[in-house]
Parts: C-alpha cells; structure tokens; sequence
C-alpha cells in the first residue's frame, strides 16, 4: 500500500524500529519500574513466566496466576489478557507473539514501535490514551490499565458528543505530531460516559503536522488524522449499519458527524496557522474545511455520504490489499463499491474529490480498473495470510 511504503521510505525512526526487528535486537529501554507491579497486585515472575509461553488457555491459566485471567484479544502480533487480581482490580496485559508469521513489516514491528509510543504518551498524560504501568523490550509484555467499554461497531446508534470526543482525541494526537494509521473499530473502545480511549499504539507514527499531510495517501505519507478516522472507523461503522438495514439511521448519524467534523476540522486549520505551517498544507485543510462547510441542505449531506464511502471503501480496500486479507467483508466491500460507481458516477465527478487518478476516468474505466485491482488480481497474491 501506498502510504505504508512512504512511511517506511521517510520516517527515519519507522526505519530505525525496523533495523531492531530485523536484527531481533531488543529496544534499550523499558518504560516503567518492573517492581512497580508488585504495588498493584501483580505477581513479577508469574507475569515474566507468562510472556515466555504460548497462549494459555483460561482454565490453565487460573492455577498459575494468583488472580484471575482471561485471552480478551488474540491478535496478529499479539495476545491482550484481561486480568484481574486479588484485589479485583482489572488490568490489560498485552504479550508479543514469539512468531508472527507476515510478510507485512509495519505489523512485524508493530510491537517496538508501541514501546517507542508507550514512552512518549507517558510523559504527555493525553486524555483517551490508556495508561502503560510497565512495558518491556526484554519480556516482550506489556501491563496497562484496563478501560472498560464497548467498540463502536456493537453501539446502534451514537450521541453528537460521542463524535465530538472521538474527533477531539484524534486531534490532540495530530497537534502532538501523533498519527494512529490503525483507527479501525476494534482498536479505539468507548467507556459509559463516551469517552474513547486508544490502548493499540503498535502503528502510530510521528510526523511533523507543519509539513506533513496527504488527503487519502494515494501519493505519499498519509498524515491526516481526521480523515483517516472518517475514513476507516466512522465510515465503516455507518456502513455496518446500512448493511444491517439501518439505512435512515447510518444517514442521520452521518448528518451529525459532518457538523462535528466541519467544527473540529476548522479547529485544525485554526492550530495549523498558529504552528505556521507550510501554505499549501493551509490551504489544503482549509479545502477540505470548505467542502463539509458548504452543506447547507439536505441533498448535499446525500452526496457527501455517497462520497465519502466511495473514499472509504477504496482506503479499506487498498489495506486488505497490502495484508492479503480476502475475507467475506472483502468482497462485500468491493460489491459496494462497484454499486456506487454504477449508480452514483455523476455524484462522485461533480464532487472533485475522486482520487486523482480517478477523475480522468469514464465510468466504465473507473470500474474496470477497480474489477482489474480488487478481484482479477486476487489469484497472484498470497491469499492464506490471515487478517489484522
């Protein structure tokens, strides 16, 4: 994919994690106290002992745990264990895969390039990031607290200030030079009172929001917090919704979250002006600013809508793509794409916001050219790895 491959050609420190994985060399720090633990409750060796095994199961692990523990996320990279101590206390404890079979080196690294972020977002204290009590490069674990929630894709409908909050964290990360590239729907969880939390930092980057930017990453880096959060986690969410035939629903939520997102979005511009960022980046955010802005009535929201999925589905797309993900979500999106080229050509050319080596195309181009990519090239890709 094409943003994946700039960020490994132009952040030097994305290159240096990447020196350490392929050296199998451990980071030369940890973050935290490993004593510290014992203060909350948390057996050192039998947590050490842990990291050094495969998976265990639940019934297994309560005989060797002076606590509680559980398997709540077995990830491509890694397993994430709910814990809970004597004290009922609950804690996240997120283990490294001793393989992770992928040809993808953004997820083969994605577990340094958490502890690089686990450090930085100690010393910030941001609001919405899951605090780290103890990380290490030696063990290969990690122990966090524990945010109880719900990801957005079990919630059937979400408040104007749920997206208020959600786009807020995402813009703080932006204004401390963050970038999440993996805001899909299982990696940001929301507590009872909405407040979105982050707890998966393996591939959140660092850029520099004076210089850096790319609407859609089709060119280049890919440093657009907003829109990737538009883009890959409400879009997909609003589209879940449709596919479940809650078509009225997923259009009012998105009526709403254009108004937040032009709010939030003007937010952005303002900042950039005061960081003195580069022209073209001003007047990049400031187009797309204008382009939420100017909805004023009920068809624009509509062809917005249909936009913006065109946009999402292709990002998404082009990510199952890279990681040869070919599930049955895969070619439901492809299907859908297809149905909005058909039956939405002229919305998707009147808007200008195509990808550039769109807008040329004639619409029966268009859609031979995302036939040709997205189905006909399957069979020469390596379609065994499993999903992210």
């Amino acid at each position: 994919m094409a943003c994946i491959d700039s960020l490994m050609k132009y952040k030097k420190e994305y290159d240096e994690t990447k020196l350490y994985a392929i050296s199998c060399r451990s980071l030369p720090y940890d973050v935290g106290e490993l004593q510290t633990l014992s203060a909350h409750n948390l057996n050192i060796d039998l947590l050490i002992e842990l990291a050094c095994k495969k998976p265990i199961k639940c019934d297994s692990a309560k005989k060797i745990m002076q606590g509680i523990i559980s398997i709540h996320n077995d990830g491509f990279t890694s397993i994430v264990y709910e814990y809970i101590a004597p004290d009922r206390t609950k804690y996240a404890i997120k283990v490294k895969r001793s393989v992770i079979e992928t040809k993808s080196f953004d997820l083969f690294a994605s577990f340094d390039n958490e502890l690089l972020r686990r450090i930085d977002f100690l010393k910030l204290e941001l609001k919405g990031i899951a605090k780290t009590l103890y990380a290490s490069s030696k063990y290969n674990f990690i122990v966090s607290e524990w945010v109880e929630g719900v990801y957005i894709k079990h919630m059937s409908k979400i408040s104007r200030s749920f997206i208020s909050e959600a786009l807020q964290l995402v813009l703080r990360l932006e204004t401390h030079g963050f970038f999440d590239f993996d805001m899909n729907m299982t990696n940001i969880i929301y507590s009872q009172c909405g407040q979105p939390y982050i707890f998966d930092f393996g591939c959140i980057y660092r850029f520099d929001p004076r210089k850096e930017c790319n609407p859609y990453g089709v060119k280049d880096t890919f440093f657009d917090g907003l829109e990737r959060y538009k883009n890959t986690h409400m879009m997909r969410y609003l589209t879940r919704l449709e596919r479940n035939g809650q078509n009225e629903t997923a259009f009012d939520i998105y009526v709403v979250f254009v108004k937040v997102f032009k709010e939030v979005q003007k937010q952005k511009l303002n900042y950039l002006n005061a960081l003195g960022a580069d022209s073209w980046l001003l007047q990049r955010s400031h187009d797309c600013w204008k382009w939420y802005e100017s909805c004023d009535v009920l068809e624009d929201f509509t062809t917005r809508f249909v936009v913006d999925k065109y946009l999402s589905y292709v990002s998404t797309l082009e990510e199952s793509q890279y990681y040869g993900i070919f599930d049955e979500r895969y070619f439901s999106r492809v299907f859908e794409l297809f149905h909005i080229m058909e039956n939405d050509f002229n919305c998707l050319c009147n808007s200008n916001m195509m990808f550039e080596d769109d807008k040329a195309l004639n619409k029966k181009s268009l859609i031979e050219k995302y036939r040709d990519r997205y189905l006909e090239r399957i069979n020469l890709t390596n379609s065994s790895e499993e999903g992210y």
